[in-house]
């Protein structure tokens, strides 16, 4: 569990889905494929609640693409009627 430094402090949220955290990540250490066209990217976003993940492979890591998944996430994120 994290423990705040002194001038910091913790935010969780207070019902699933109402604080997330999203981050992108590469796949090229894992690849070998320095090429952007192989899908080496994926976003992940987490809710800081309950931990549940959803993860969507990235054709590029342009905001355009970014935008998309994260819309496509939202949008199961609703469907499942937390908020």
């Amino acid at each position: 569990q994290m423990k705040p430094t002194k001038n910091q402090r913790i935010v969780r949220g207070r019902r699933p889905f109402s604080k997330i955290s999203a981050d992108l990540g590469d796949l090229v250490s894992v690849t070998k494929k320095p090429n952007d066209s192989d899908g080496r990217y994926f976003l992940v976003v987490c809710c800081d609640f309950c931990g549940f993940i959803y993860a969507e492979r990235l054709d590029g890591k342009s905001g355009k693409d970014v935008a998309v998944k994260l819309k496509k996430i939202f949008k199961k994120i609703k469907q499942m009627k937390y908020n």
